[in-house]
């Protein structure tokens, strides 16, 4: 069951009568999964989101699909940032001057310089619970297991978790929400809307406008990485630490939501001192920490190492960090080639220096691929109009 339909349209022609048909021709319609009308819900990644008619979808269906569709937030978050960056103006003035008066005793001209990492905590999570507190829902709490879905119905997808959803069981590996409250029934569900969706774009506007205050005004010295997590030079500084923790106490009294922060030379080194902090922490790794650090750290949570190269250093006998930092840069790149090489500066706490740089959005693009079922040939070209239509608003942004 699910609620990705789609209809596949085959070029062969129809088997005579009484023969086995194996695949559809154009006329004919496969249905991948079974009506969503039959599981007493709607699947649909959104709630508010109707499963439209392909024979007559209007084009408010697909505009509403990318409003409320996660999956559309993600893919094209640095499309929004690039357009609101300059302007993200939604802060009252006096939340980013008490920033800098904070700051102030702690800034000097000598200091050197150091990366952070900013991560919001279960993002998503953290906005949809602070909205619903904020609307009078009294019975939410950080100690409250809740989580964000793409939908209501039982195999709806868990998109995100918080910490006390995540200490009973329940993440996004679960995959399902029939598994999820099969686990842990008080489970609080929040599916995924446009106005969540909205919601979370906001909180993280005024994130990125408290990140640039903490730089001294220097935008340039705020890399995004998504939708909730920086790469941050922190420059002028004497005690980072004492920075982070008053960036995080201005993040958490503007948003009503908590991050953590890791420090380290280097922008790996930073982000996985995040990782270990987490939640709502602070972790530094100093220059002489970082082999250490690092050394026991298990190659697969490495970046760049999925289940195919994890597979392959076992077989080599390499998995913890320490096991490469013994190697050669030129053992691994001839094992595995370039990535190998970066896995050895990886391993090291180096940066590449591609990751020095913001990254460049290169495509524009859109989609739909949720709540479809055509009906016949005739629908399906109908629906890669109204999505051509989208892309088409988009380039002339």
């Amino acid at each position: 069951k699910g609620s990705c339909i789609t209809s596949f349209f085959s070029q062969r022609a129809k088997p005579d009568a009484g023969q086995h048909q194996e695949h559809p021709t154009q006329d004919d319609v496969l249905l991948t999964q079974v009506d969503m009308e039959s599981e007493g819900a709607s699947d649909v990644e959104g709630e508010s989101f109707e499963k439209p008619n392909s024979k007559e979808l209007p084009a408010a269906k697909v505009a509403e699909f990318h409003r409320a569709s996660r999956l559309h937030f993600l893919g094209t978050w640095r499309e929004r940032f690039e357009c609101w960056r300059g302007g993200a103006g939604q802060m009252p003035p006096e939340h980013t001057e008490q920033l800098r008066k904070e700051l102030a005793p702690l800034w000097t001209e000598d200091a050197p310089a150091l990366w952070a990492h900013l991560d919001m905590d279960c993002f998503f999570v953290s906005v949809a619970t602070r909205d619903a507190a904020k609307a009078g829902d009294s019975s939410i709490s950080d100690e409250v297991p809740a989580a964000v879905v793409s939908g209501l119905g039982p195999s709806s997808e868990i998109c995100s978790a918080n910490y006390a959803a995540r200490r009973a069981g329940v993440n996004t590996h679960l995959w399902f929400v029939e598994r999820a409250m099969t686990m842990l029934p008080t489970l609080r569900l929040f599916p995924i809307t446009s106005e969540l969706l909205r919601s979370v774009e906001d909180t993280w506007k005024q994130v990125y406008q408290l990140l640039v205050t903490a730089c001294n005004d220097v935008p340039d010295n705020v890399l995004m990485r998504s939708c909730d997590e920086s790469a941050i030079r922190v420059t002028g500084f004497t005690e980072p630490v004492a920075w982070a923790e008053v960036l995080r106490k201005a993040v958490f009294e503007q948003t009503g939501c908590t991050c953590s922060v890791g420090l380290g030379p280097t922008q790996l080194v930073a982000k996985l001192a995040t990782k270990a902090c987490k939640p709502n922490g602070v972790r530094r790794v100093l220059d002489h920490e970082v082999k250490p650090f690092i050394g026991d750290l298990p190659l697969k949570d490495m970046p760049q190492v999925g289940r195919a190269m994890a597979a392959k250093l076992q077989e080599k006998g390499l998995e913890i960090c320490c096991d490469v930092q013994a190697l050669e840069k030129n053992r691994l790149r001839e094992w595995f080639g370039v990535k190998g090489e970066t896995l050895w500066l990886n391993a090291q706490g180096l940066d590449q220096e591609s990751s020095l740089v913001p990254a460049q959005r290169k495509s524009v693009s859109a989609e739909m691929n949720w709540g479809i079922r055509c009906q016949d040939k005739a629908a399906a070209v109908k629906i890669l109009f109204e999505v051509a239509k989208q892309l088409k608003d988009r380039l002339a942004v």
